[in-house]
């Protein structure tokens, strides 16, 4: 696995600028915004991709 070390100058304000409540987390809402997504949608892509998954175990 290759270190991020090398992108921290870039990755860093990216995360700080997702984290839209500055509580050092970044909720799913806040990771969906921050790239772009349908904030009404977000939720439920990711319950498909949880049900689709279950089965996998």
């Amino acid at each position: 696995v290759a270190t991020i070390k090398p992108m921290e100058h870039c990755l860093a304000p990216f995360l700080d600028i997702c984290d839209a409540n500055k509580d050092r987390k970044i909720s799913l809402h806040e990771w969906g915004g921050c790239l772009g997504l349908d904030q009404g949608k977000i939720q439920d892509k990711c319950g498909a991709v949880h049900k689709k998954n279950k089965g996998r175990k």
